[in-house]
């Protein structure tokens, strides 16, 4: 009746298990890891040299207007 080809899936008996059971080697894990520590450390270099590049563009009016308030300008105006 039934295929003998065909392997029986069962249900991960375990809290956190994910099917894969004690077949899941630890390089599967590692590697996971690893490509999120790669992942990590690109989005932050190129966040850097973004924050770098647009720094550079802006001068310093431009900043104090993004950065203060309306108060806060008038007081630097009175300073200057």
């Amino acid at each position: 009746m039934g295929d003998s080809r065909i392997p029986a899936i069962r249900p991960a008996s375990a809290t956190g298990m994910d099917g894969f059971g004690d077949r899941r080697s630890a390089a599967t894990v590692h590697s996971g890891f690893s490509s999120l520590l790669l992942m990590v450390w690109l989005v932050a270099a190129v966040a850097t040299l973004g924050g770098a590049l647009g720094s550079g563009m802006e001068d310093d009016e431009a900043v104090k207007a993004a950065a203060y308030g309306a108060r806060q300008r008038q007081r630097f105006d009175k300073s200057d």
